[in-house]
């Protein structure tokens, strides 16, 4: 399933939208931060201010292809300050999408995950017309739970994946959404 890029997507105190190469020196700051990338599946190779720009380069390429990459930066409305980047990935034999979010380090606290996963949702379920979005985290990573357990994700337990073996995933389905959207 290839998944079309919005052009931006709004919320309260967010802007979702493509990353441009103009993004380069925050997604560095980010990338090359072991406190922040610790518990993503980054490889070695992609934490260097090199492979950060190459990354970048490569997402921002792939928005012109037939299989974009549904990565996208996260600034703040009303300053423009870089945030972070979120996306969602098509599962692998579902009809469902994983959402993803991290956050430059002194973002974090502020809301800002919960209000981009929030707008993720609306987009996958909305805009997408998927039946489930599911979040994979490391089960160290309880930020990452609280985010997604305070917006209404079921906790599905240990999940074994190549490139996370300690894996929590939790998921919401459509149902679900509908639900809390009421």
């Amino acid at each position: 399933m290839a998944l079309r890029i919005p052009s931006g997507i709004l919320t309260q105190r967010v802007h979702i939208r493509p990353h441009t190469l103009d993004d380069l020196d925050s997604f560095t700051e980010f990338m090359v931060d072991a406190d922040a990338t610790y518990f993503l599946t980054f490889d070695a190779d992609q934490k260097t201010p090199e492979g950060a720009r190459s990354l970048l380069e490569y997402i921002v390429a792939s928005y012109e292809t037939e299989a974009p990459v549904f990565a996208l930066a996260a600034v703040e409305r009303s300053t423009g300050a870089y945030l972070g980047s979120c996306g969602l990935s098509p599962l692998a034999g579902e009809d469902g999408v994983e959402c993803f979010f991290w956050l430059l380090r002194r973002y974090w606290g502020w809301g800002y995950a919960t209000e981009t996963t929030r707008a993720l949702l609306y987009y996958a379920f909305e805009e997408l017309d998927v039946s489930a979005v599911v979040v994979n985290a490391a089960r160290a990573n309880k930020r990452a739970w609280k985010v997604v357990e305070n917006i209404g994700f079921a906790n599905d337990g240990p999940v074994r994946l190549p490139n996370m073996p300690r894996a929590q995933r939790f998921s919401m389905t459509r149902k679900i959404y509908e639900m809390l959207s009421e």
